[in-house]
C-alpha cells in the first residue's frame, strides 16, 4: 500500500489536517485526530506558504502551486487543499491546467456540495481545464476541504497549474496557507 502508519508522529495540536515533513525529509499526512500517514515515494511536495484570496469568478494561478512535468513519463498528482468563503452561498472552483500533453485519469473531491456541507461527499472526473465547483458552505469563514487526485501520463513536456477561484463573484474564497500538493513520478 502508498501509506504506512506511524505510530511516533500522533497529537495534531493544529486540529486539522495537514502534510509535514520530518528532519530526514519524509513527508507525512496528519490527520484531524493526530494519527500520522507517510507518504511513500512522495517526490515532491508543495505547500502554500500564505493565503491566496480571490473575489472574482476568473480562475487565477495559485502561485507556487505549479510542476513540471517531462515527455513520456507517469505522474500522480495529489492536493489537500482547505478553504474558506466569506458567505454561505458561495463555494470555490478549483481547477488543473497543463502545457504538456498525453491522458489524465482521476477526481476532484470535496466534502459538501450545499449548505448541508458533509452530508454529501461532491466527486468530479478529473478533466484538464474543467473547473471543479463547490456550491455554498456550511459556515461562513470556517475551513473545508477541497482536492484532487490524478495520474497523468505525458507524451510531451510542460507545466501543471493549480488554478482557484470564486463559485459565484460577489464574495471572498481563500485557499489556505498549508494547502498542499503532493508529485510522485513514477517512471
Amino acid at each position: 500500500t502508498p501509506l504506512s502508519y506511524i505510530p511516533s508522529l500522533t497529537g495534531n495540536a493544529n486540529n486539522r489536517n495537514e502534510i509535514v515533513t520530518d528532519s530526514q525529509g519524509d513527508i507525512f499526512f496528519i490527520d484531524y485526530f493526530g494519527d500520522a500517514l507517510k507518504l511513500k515515494n512522495a517526490n515532491s511536495l508543495i505547500i502554500l506558504n500564505s493565503n491566496f484570496v480571490n473575489n472574482t469568478i476568473v480562475l487565477n494561478n495559485v502561485p507556487s502551486l505549479t510542476y513540471n512535468v517531462v515527455a513520456n513519463a507517469s505522474y500522480t498528482f495529489k492536493f489537500y487543499g482547505r478553504f474558506r468563503s466569506s458567505n454561505t452561498t458561495n463555494g470555490c472552483r478549483l481547477n488543473v491546467t497543463s502545457t504538456a500533453t498525453g491522458t489524465a485519469t482521476g477526481f476532484y473531491n470535496a466534502p459538501l456540495s450545499n449548505n448541508t456541507a458533509g452530508s454529501n461527499d461532491l466527486q468530479q472526473n478529473f478533466i484538464f481545464g474543467t473547473p471543479f465547483i463547490t456550491t455554498s458552505v456550511s459556515a461562513s469563514n470556517t475551513q473545508h476541504f477541497v482536492g484532487f487526485d490524478f495520474i497523468f501520463n505525458t507524451t510531451s513536456a510542460g507545466s501543471v497549474n493549480v488554478q482557484f477561484s470564486n463559485e459565484i463573484g460577489g464574495a471572498t474564497v481563500t485557499l489556505l496557507a498549508g494547502s498542499s500538493l503532493i508529485i510522485n513520478k513514477l517512471n
